[in-house]
């Protein structure tokens, strides 16, 4: 079973890691997109962003 799990673990650690990125990716371009089109602090934007997926993981847990 060790052999296994071996040889498995890298491989779904790669696909968990290539998630993430594509994930803190996707936020970051929503975050830059709402900076440019509005004239609001960073700080105001990525409170009004990030506050709803937040509050969702908080209720998930």
């Amino acid at each position: 079973m060790d052999k296994i799990e071996d040889s498995i673990r890298p491989r779904y650690m790669e696909t968990v890691e290539e998630s993430l990125n594509d994930t803190a990716y996707l936020l970051v371009s929503l975050l830059e997109s709402e900076l440019f089109q509005r004239n609001v602090s960073l700080e105001k934007t990525s409170e009004r962003v990030f506050s709803p997926i937040l509050r969702i993981s908080k209720e998930k847990n």
